[in-house]
């Protein structure tokens, strides 16, 4: 206090009203410094959420890449199996005309005696 009280004099306080001003001063730079650790605790805080937020954000966005992919991969297999299912079919189709043509029918006679689409 008697640091406080000196400064006070230096200022240009009498040292009885400095004596006196002392204890409401060191009072108010006691809440100063309250006031200053308050607001540098919460920006610390918000840098440190701003940090997890980015890193949650990060995390879900490389998930729903991954699930985007997978889905798109299964897709496109699921595209490559049914056009060799559409092939397969389209060759035994071809098959069956080219037979029917063989034994001196047509894909006609064929379709009309409901053996092209057995």
């Amino acid at each position: 206090m008697a640091w406080l009280v000196s400064g006070l004099i230096h200022a240009g306080l009498a040292q009885a009203q400095a004596k006196r001003f002392a204890p409401w001063v060191a009072l108010a730079l006691f809440f100063a410094l309250l006031g200053l650790s308050v607001v540098i605790f919460r920006l610390w805080d918000f840098q440190d959420d701003k940090e997890a937020i980015t890193v949650d954000r990060n995390a879900a966005r490389a998930e729903f890449q991954e699930r985007q992919i997978n889905a798109e991969r299964a897709a496109g297999a699921a595209k490559v199996e049914r056009d060799r299912a559409a092939a397969a079919k389209q060759d035994k189709l071809e098959d069956k005309i080219d037979d029917a043509r063989a034994h001196g029918g047509t894909a006609a006679d064929d379709v009309w005696n409901n053996g092209l689409w057995d």
